[in-house]
């Protein structure tokens, strides 16, 4: 089966798209809304297995209140490197697409604490766009990856070494991932010259199938904090993390090497600009530091530096869709392109 960016999907885009559209008039004094950051995280198969920490607002849930959303994120990625002169007995393979939904909760506990829960859902496979994004690549002097040198629309998952399968996704299929929740405690409201900060913790159960690499099969955990502050139609947000994720079997029981995933820290900013009362510019950077140096290949042991825009719309008193695009800007571990489309009310 192969499912990519077919006709219908772009069709289906247009149609969801196209109405928030119908007033694109620029305003010179728009309502204070915040409709950003986007909410995303790295699409590397291998790092969905792991605990990520999404970017956020630093304002947290009404006390008593519930929000909820629907994400679904549509990503390429081609980084192939196999039993070169330096790793003769490594090889790495992340070539095909990927289709990650997720649905999120959000509760507010009190008027300061809320907690979030999310449950993901991925199907991979060959897809069809190798040749649009090659062309896309091209166009903005971005950097290729692999697709030079391996063969358009093809389908491999996996990470070996001296024959040993670390990791593997079993394509075709569509299967539930790890659950994340995440408490999210403000410290701080914002005021004239004085931003917003929450701090928050996060927990991964090990729920996806680690056999068909859906999940690492350990409890990984996390902390961070957040900053907000706007100003006239302008808010900035950011701040960083630390997620110290579990340690697959796989990994633990390799003959051949100390194999573990590093901790790892992460650095967001995004910047949001209120176009008019229902629309908003978004921009963002997540950089994440690397997730396994003990495999010497950049495929999994580089930084990622992905960076997104698009927008984002009311479509109704407590609703909002958002759509983006993102980039690895390093292109050596994250995916080459993701399509990004959600949709969240009550927030």
């Amino acid at each position: 089966m192969r499912i990519g960016l077919t006709p219908n999907l772009c069709a289906l885009l247009l149609t969801i798209v196209l109405p928030g559209c119908a007033n694109l008039r620029h305003t010179a004094d728009p309502a204070p809304v915040v409709r950003g950051p986007f909410q995303t995280r790295n699409q590397q198969p291998m790092a969905l297995t792991l605990m990520a920490f999404r970017p956020r607002r630093a304002v947290t849930q009404t006390e008593g209140e519930w929000g909820g959303g629907v994400q679904v994120v549509w990503s390429s990625i081609e980084e192939v490197n196999r039993y070169n002169d330096d790793n003769p007995t490594q090889s790495v393979a992340f070539d095909g697409e990927t289709i990650r939904t997720t649905f999120r909760g959000r509760y507010g506990v009190s008027d300061s604490v809320d907690v979030e829960v999310e449950l993901p859902f991925l199907w991979a496979g060959s897809g069809g766009a190798d040749h649009l994004i090659k062309e896309y690549h091209s166009l903005f002097g971005l950097p290729d990856g692999a697709r030079d040198n391996t063969p358009d629309d093809d389908y491999e998952m996996s990470v070996t070494s001296d024959g040993y399968t670390l990791y593997e996704l079993e394509g075709n299929t569509l299967r539930a991932q790890d659950i994340p929740l995440f408490l999210t405690w403000q410290l701080l409201e914002e005021a004239e010259g004085v931003p917003a900060i929450a701090t928050r913790l996060g927990v991964e159960f090990p729920t996806g199938s680690e056999e068909r690499g859906l999940g690492n099969g350990a409890f990984d955990f996390g902390a961070g904090v957040i900053v907000e502050k706007s100003l006239d139609r302008w808010t900035v947000t950011g701040g960083f993390d630390w997620v110290f994720p579990g340690d697959s079997e796989r990994l633990e029981e390799a003959p051949d090497g100390d194999f573990h995933y590093d901790p790892m820290l992460s650095l967001k900013l995004a910047g949001e600009y209120r176009w008019n009362d229902f629309l908003s510019l978004i921009a963002g950077t997540i950089w994440t530091s690397r997730m396994l140096h003990s495999v010497s290949y950049e495929e999994v042991n580089r930084e990622v530096f992905d960076l997104g825009w698009g927008v984002a719309w009311d479509t109704g008193g407590s609703s909002r869709l958002a759509i983006s695009l993102h980039e690895d800007l390093v292109s050596a571990t994250g995916s080459d392109l993701s399509l990004q489309l959600g949709w969240a009310w009550g927030y």
